[in-house]
């Protein structure tokens, strides 16, 4: 009976635990007739001023891959960042950490717009949340 207690006790302590060390997976996608868009945002549980851990994958759909491109977001209170970015064969690319370095002011958002810019071309792409 006893060892029952210690085995039921380990294993609500473990579940609290592990339920508390996460944050909340955030994820965003749009497209355009050149660009397919995905963003992924995990939300830093334990500090919520902090946008957590990031990343972007970018795929060209378009016609002819650029090899390079400028990958941007302006933020609503003014912050802003430009990420530069290789392609690779298959015109797709990833980049680790992403490009937010502020909460959007309400963090509930259901969309953002990001910049693409690759050679003479410019488009501006609404990425909604998916999750």
């Amino acid at each position: 009976m006893r060892r029952k207690s210690y085995f039921l006790f380990y294993f609500l302590l473990m579940s609290v635990l592990l339920v508390g060390c996460g944050g909340k997976d955030l994820t965003y996608e749009g497209a355009t007739d050149n660009w397919e868009v995905k963003y992924h945002i995990n939300e830093n549980k334990e500090n919520k001023d902090d946008i957590g851990m990031q990343d972007v994958d970018i795929q060209y759909i378009g016609e002819d891959s650029p090899t390079t491109l400028t990958f941007s977001y302006v933020s609503p209170t003014g912050g802003s960042c430009e990420l530069y970015l290789d392609l690779d064969e298959n015109g797709k690319t990833s980049h680790s950490p992403g490009c937010l370095d502020e909460k959007r002011p309400d963090y509930k958002d259901d969309s953002f717009k990001v910049s693409i810019v690759w050679g003479e071309h410019e488009e501006k792409i609404e990425l909604k949340r998916v999750n």
